[in-house]
């Protein structure tokens, strides 16, 4: 990939599989500490790959504006590009979107 961005052979699998939002979900939503945070990363990881290869996401926009007080560095950078890219979408992300913000 050119613009400096590296990516490891474990990150290819986001582009080359597909996992469905129920999934994704799940791996947003768990609560369990530091393996939580990976886990949340890893599902991050999925959205963003999804939305680079077209697809819309924006069924999970109140699941991520959840992750937005994270600690994690990594997934508050994946979040934040997300809310991005989501967060003129539609009425509903605008208004979770001031929500997030307030």
């Amino acid at each position: 990939l050119g613009y400096g961005v590296k990516m490891s052979g474990n990150d290819l699998r986001y582009f080359e599989d597909v996992m469905g939002h129920a999934d994704v979900r799940r791996l947003l939503d768990n609560k369990t500490g530091r393996s939580g945070d990976a886990e949340k990363v890893s599902g991050m990881k999925w959205l963003l790959a999804d939305i680079t290869k077209g697809r819309n996401a924006s069924d999970l926009f109140a699941d991520v504006v959840k992750l937005v007080s994270t600690n994690h560095l990594e997934l508050k950078k994946l979040v934040y590009i997300y809310l991005v890219h989501y967060g003129d979408f539609n009425q509903s992300c605008r208004d979770l979107n001031l929500m997030a913000i307030n």
